[in-house]
């Protein structure tokens, strides 16, 4: 997302701002309603957790409206954060060495393979 989008939006921008936007309180046009869409997606999906950059600067207007994108189309690299400290061997989501504690073992993140979101009649192959 952060290495591909902000050079294809930057490409199209010129044409993408002769066209209205799909969301009027999003961006002013279709280029600032992408670029708006891309940095609000970079922080509803905490990128900045992986040591990554936002690539969209947004300027908005007094109705917090995007007028206008800025993008950094430099190559990032994430970097995976280390879990939070623990005793390795024993966590409490299935044993699988990351920390101690219930649930998911303290780990933030999507559930680990041992940890079953759902009730047990959705998929019977793991009771």
């Amino acid at each position: 997302m952060v290495n591909m989008a902000p050079a294809r939006n930057q490409l199209d921008a010129t044409r993408e701002a002769a066209v209205g936007s799909p969301v009027a309180a999003v961006g002013s046009n279709l280029a600032t309603f992408l670029g708006n869409r891309l940095a609000m997606s970079f922080a509803n999906l905490g990128c900045n957790n992986f040591n990554l950059t936002n690539p969209v600067a947004v300027t908005v207007d007094g109705n917090q409206v995007a007028t206008a994108v800025a993008y950094n189309v430099a190559q990032q690299k994430a970097v995976i954060p280390a879990a939070a400290g623990g005793t390795a061997g024993n966590g409490g989501n299935g044993g699988n060495g990351t920390t101690t504690g219930g649930g998911n073992g303290g780990v933030t993140g999507p559930p680990s393979k041992h940890h079953r979101r759902g009730h047990r009649y959705e998929n019977p192959t793991f009771m």
